[in-house]
């Protein structure tokens, strides 16, 4: 009796030709400042699961974290990792970027996997979003969320998705070296989204790999605690000011002074100087038709 999942990683691993394929270097920076749990060994036991087949891909992977006074000891592991010394909590933008240049100082190194710990891996996760790549060579490539992914549009055939999620992303170097890390502005929310629109406008493209699945709660609906509302109103204020949408970045601000985030409009963040709004998005990359979906959703 065939097993179905080692089917499907079979021919997974077929698609690579192994035999063929140079060897690679991915690098997982994984973002852990204030989030270690009892999560953290069930998402290392996966890894080591989803790890397994890569050996025959020719592909090497190693793990690459920040340390924090305040972390428990990550499990015993087989994946090399290494840990930089802490430079307290950053953010998701600031905390990657610094992974991120870390790995890609390897020059061995051609793919940053950025993941969040919260989440696990399924056994062929890891093997398919390296297919991917190695298809789409000049794409970012995001792992689909289960149970509940983003409703954001995806083309089924090709993948291809207007911006990608952070939870789990495959950045290859070409993207690294062309428009740099995340903007570190966002603290958190909405970094990824900026990150895809600056690589389409680029020239490269964004894709879900749908046989990619990472257990990871995809959450889209608004937070519902203050300091959740407030942080996505800011972010969102800031996404829409870079992109040229006066519409939705007013909006953002009318929201933060009725919930009484900030006392007036002299009090909110000042805002860079980014030059004639004309100039932001002449590509027309940016879609704020959608509120705080930056996308047509599919249902």
């Amino acid at each position: 009796m065939t097993n179905r999942a080692t089917t499907g990683s079979q021919e997974a691993l077929g698609q690579m030709l192994p035999g063929q394929a140079a060897a690679a270097r991915a690098v997982m920076g994984v973002m852990t400042h204030g989030r270690r749990d009892s999560q953290l060994p069930q998402w290392a036991r996966s890894l080591e699961i989803a790890a397994a087949p890569l050996a025959e891909l020719n592909l090497r992977l190693a793990i690459l974290t920040a340390g924090d006074v305040n972390d428990t000891p990550w499990p015993t592991m087989s994946v090399p990792l290494e840990t930089l010394p802490s430079q307290g909590d950053l953010g998701f933008s600031q905390s990657m970027n610094r992974l991120m240049a870390r790995a890609f100082a390897n020059s061995q190194t051609t793919w940053f996997l950025c993941v969040d710990a919260s989440g696990v891996f399924h056994r062929e996760t890891l093997v398919r979003l390296v297919a991917a790549a190695r298809a789409h060579p000049q794409s970012l490539i995001e792992a689909r969320q289960f149970p509940r992914e983003h409703t954001k549009q995806y083309d089924p055939v090709t993948g291809e998705t207007p911006w990608a999620c952070g939870a789990c992303l495959l950045i290859p170097r070409t993207v690294y070296e062309t428009i740099g890390g995340f903007d570190p502005v966002f603290v958190e929310q909405l970094a990824d989204v900026d990150f895809s629109w600056r690589a389409r406008r680029a020239g490269f493209t964004v894709r879900v790999c749908g046989g990619a699945l990472f257990g990871h709660g995809a959450a889209q609906e608004e937070p519902a605690d203050l300091a959740g509302q407030r942080q996505l109103l800011l972010s969102a204020r800031y996404l829409a000011f870079k992109w040229g949408h006066e519409p939705t970045w007013r909006m953002a601000e009318e929201r933060l002074l009725a919930g009484g985030h900030f006392v007036d409009r002299e009090a909110l963040p000042t805002l860079p100087n980014l030059g004639p709004w004309e100039d932001r998005d002449r590509a027309g990359i940016a879609d704020f038709s959608q509120f705080f979906w930056f996308a047509p959703t599919r249902w």
